[in-house]
């Protein structure tokens, strides 16, 4: 290893994480999700610190009132963007062709540009938010220019059949790149689009032979055989895993710092579909028992209070389970509620421990910077800071971890 390379260490253990999402989450679940804003702080705190490139640790600086801003600045734009445009669109589209449909599917595109400018803005948060060596990550203002050439590309990948695609792909991750900087020393994107397809022929192939074969069958008049979409489509699922890891793969290894400094990063495929699959496997079993204690739990501490049982205590054996459709609407309602709450935070809590970090760990600790005498000599740059935070981005759900 050079003398100006730096390697980079994660530290933390998952048991510590798992105590701080189950704090977080038992608060998010009391407050009816109102201490989401501080939980998503506190893991992003721990998240951050965890990963040490030279050893030296990186820091999270955003606050639980910016998010919380930014919550209800993404709020109000929706109430009014929803509620209003979209219902104007659906009623001119009735009242012009007698049918919702093409309004319809117009209102659904018009949501793109927020999921564009959201992907920016999110992104650009983290980074904004982000320090290392006592120096500020930053990223400048282009979520419009980030939509707009969203469209575009993503529109000739789709008139193309999908061979634009890494096109798309590079130029979209080349603007956010070419905006991001460390100190007072920006990121360089550099090689082409045509690098990526190396990694994207496998789903390119097999994607094409799942929509490609039943179409020519069709065309030709003759009953088709489906027994190879057991090939297939499964092939296009692992085709598009390995094409997202190959090609952050390629794209972070050519990506320059300061143009000298260059990261090298070896993510493998396999670890990362190992790690969702038995991360998501002991998520459900640890949920399949929790659930079930906690809708016992739940009617229990409920049912005790039920004044439709004057004459039945909830907890002896003389008590019936059909006894509790009988109780008020309000305490069904009530337990209803935070079981389906409580579910979907435990779910997104344990999939931080189970899968996002492990997968964080894996792909950092193959992280390499090389040429790094250059970092020395970087001094402080302008800060873009977002007093409005990420809030857009929770709505799309961008925001949640990393």
């Amino acid at each position: 290893m050079a003398d100006d390379t730096l390697e980079t260490a994660v530290k933390g253990a998952r048991i510590d994480l798992l105590g701080l999402v189950l704090k977080t989450g038992s608060l998010m679940v009391v407050t009816l999700g109102l201490y989401s804003f501080w939980a998503r702080t506190r893991l992003r705190r721990w998240l951050w610190s965890s990963v040490r490139p030279g050893g030296m640790p990186l820091e999270y600086t955003g606050q639980p009132l910016e998010k919380l801003i930014g919550f209800f600045v993404a709020a109000v734009l929706l109430v009014f963007y929803v509620g209003l445009v979209m219902m104007l669109i659906l009623f001119a589209s009735l009242n012009l062709t007698g049918d919702t449909t093409p309004g319809f599917i117009a209102a659904l595109a018009l949501i793109l540009p927020l999921y564009f400018i959201a992907q920016y803005r999110g992104r650009r948060y983290l980074v904004n938010h982000t320090s290392w060596r006592g120096l500020t990550f930053s990223m400048e203002p282009g979520a419009f220019g980030y939509m707009w050439r969203a469209f575009l590309y993503y529109g000739l990948a789709i008139a193309s059949l999908g061979l634009l695609l890494p096109l798309a792909t590079f130029r979209l991750r080349k603007f956010m790149v070419d905006r991001t900087w460390f100190g007072d020393q920006p990121f360089f994107q550099s090689g082409r689009f045509t690098m990526l397809y190396a990694a994207y022929l496998p789903f390119l192939v097999f994607g094409l032979a799942t929509i490609g074969l039943p179409a020519a069958a069709s065309f030709n008049g003759t009953p088709g055989n489906l027994g190879w979409l057991f090939i297939t489509v499964p092939g296009m699922v692992f085709g598009w895993i390995y094409y997202r890891v190959a090609s952050f793969r390629m794209l972070m290894s050519e990506t320059l710092y300061s143009g000298g400094t260059e990261l090298e990063i070896h993510p493998r495929t396999g670890k990362i579909i190992k790690i969702h699959l038995l991360g998501n496997l002991i998520i459900f079993l640890i949920l399949s028992i929790l659930v079930p204690i906690l809708v016992a739990m739940l009617f229990a501490i409920f049912g005790a209070l039920g004044a439709s049982l004057p004459s039945q205590d909830i907890l002896t054996e003389e008590f019936s389970l059909g006894a509790l459709f009988n109780l008020p609407e309000w305490i069904i309602l009530a337990s209803t509620i935070l079981i389906y709450f409580s579910f979907f935070v435990l779910r997104a809590q344990f999939k931080h421990v189970f899968v996002t970090f492990p997968m964080l760990r894996h792909a950092a600790e193959t992280l390499l910077v090389h040429d790094a005498s250059v970092i020395a000599a970087t001094r402080r740059g302008a800060d873009h800071h977002m007093a409005d935070a990420d809030g857009l981005a929770g709505f799309f759900d961008f925001g949640g971890g990393i």
